[in-house]
Order: structure tokens, then sequence, then C-alpha cells
């Protein structure tokens, strides 16, 4: 069936796929996620399946080969159709955030993973209220920005527990449901004006 033929088109078959699509700049600070991927090089299973392109796009690419990381597939850019399989096949959604950041940011991407009832694993920096509605609501787990070591104990809390992902997963759906559609931000703005 069609999501066979995607998992072997980009050889995803047999893998736990743990997804970022977006910007790869400064902001993102990817290399937390490389740290993570050398931490996780023992479990064949997970795979790290960055989509992207930006300032720091070559960089990260650079130190997938300098640490010959096999577990990181990067791509500059997918079909959008392609994308989107792949996001729904997915296991985990990645949120990526610099330590530097001293404004709250709530992540657009994150609206994609809670409508396909993806769990969120996130590296926050500390002014981010982000990291309190995952908690809160029960969507995802998140590690200081840096703290490679809680993040791949995050990533191994979901990667062996499929109950905790599935119900992180229909949490994610409920919030986006209840918080974050078009009508919800109308209602805010109304109240404000």
């Amino acid at each position: 069936d069609d999501e066979e033929e995607i998992k072997a088109r980009y050889d995803l078959t047999g893998k736990f796929v743990v997804i970022f699509g977006g910007n790869i700049g400064l902001p993102q600070k990817m290399e937390n996620i490389i740290n993570l991927a050398r931490e996780c090089t023992e479990i064949d299973e997970i795979l790290f399946f960055l989509v992207g392109r930006g300032t720091e796009r070559n960089k990260i690419a650079g130190l997938i080969e300098k640490y010959d990381l096999k577990n990181v597939v990067l791509r500059d850019n997918l079909p959008r159709s392609d994308y989107n399989k792949i996001l729904s096949l997915a296991d985990v959604g990645l949120i990526s955030l610099s330590e530097v950041f001293t404004i709250p940011n709530f992540p657009s991407k994150v609206n994609a993973y809670f409508s396909l009832k993806k769990p969120v694993l996130a590296s926050l920096d500390l002014s981010t209220d982000f990291g309190e509605m995952l908690d809160k609501n029960e969507c995802g787990l998140w590690s200081e920005a840096g703290d490679t070591e809680s993040l791949k104990e995050n990533l191994l809390k979901l990667y062996y527990n499929k109950d905790l992902r599935m119900e992180m997963g229909e949490n994610g759906f409920c919030y986006l449901k209840n918080n974050l559609l078009p009508h919800h931000a109308y209602e805010i703005i109304q109240k404000h004006t």
C-alpha cells in the first residue's frame, strides 16, 4: 500500500521515525538534535528524519558527516504530499529551540504534529512557556536545550511506550481542537478589541 511504498522509498521500513520539518537556522539550534542522535546510535530502529533549509543547514550536514551518523537523514525538501505521508507515519514530532532565546516562542510546526496525533519531543530554552503547555496537557516531553541526557531519556520513554505515544498524540489533538483553530484566535482578538 501507499504507506509501505513511502517507507521503502525513504528507507523508513522498520524504523522509529523522529521527524523535524522546517527552518534549520540559529533559532532551531539543531546541534541539540545531532547530539541526541549521537547518543542513540545503539538503537538501530531510531531514525531522525530532518527536512529543511536555512542558514545552518550546511553546518548540520557537516556534523552528520563528521560523526558518521547513519541514524540521521537530512533532506532539503520533499514533495509536500511525501512530507505529509512521512509525517503521518512518523512516531514523534521534534521541536528544537536555541537556549539563547529570551522571548517566549510557540513553534507553529506543532500544529501539524498535533493534527496528526503525534507526541512532541522538544529541546527548549527556558524563556518559552511551550514546555509548560506540553506538561499541562500531557502532549509531549521536553528538556532544556543543551541537556542531551534528559532529551534522550524523554525520547526513550516515548520509544519504549506505545501507549504513552498514543495518549500524548490524542491529548495534543484535543489541545489543537480546543485552543489552536482559527476561530480561537478570532475570539481572543475580539475579547481584546
